[in-house]
């Protein structure tokens, strides 16, 4: 975490028997938390109705943030561009899926 840029705010820390976690900042100021499930969630589901469909970062300094997220947890980034007046849209995939709450049926 630290060799990539980041802080860390929280080290990680049981929370009771359900699990462990830890909160971090991004290179660009940006908190993240991360979750280790012990009792409490024992998978991350995901494909289904009311279960987590989108993260978005929207932060200054993402040409830090990026390498940052690729480098910590292995995502790529896949870039569009958004017009000749704003800045490219970057989405963050894992395994080269990408993952959107419109997705989910």
């Amino acid at each position: 975490m630290q060799a990539a840029g980041g802080k860390v705010i929280a080290p990680p820390f049981d929370v009771g028997e359900q699990g462990r976690m830890a909160t971090f900042q991004d290179p660009s100021g940006a908190f993240i938390s991360a979750w280790q499930p012990k009792a409490m969630n024992a998978t991350f589901p995901s494909g289904e109705p009311g279960q987590f469909g989108w993260g978005e970062l929207n932060a200054r300094g993402v040409d830090k943030a990026v390498p940052f997220y690729q480098k910590v947890f292995g995502w790529t980034v896949k870039t569009s561009d958004t017009g000749p007046d704003s800045p490219p849209y970057n989405e963050f995939q894992f395994g080269g899926e990408e993952h959107r709450w419109a997705d989910r049926k």
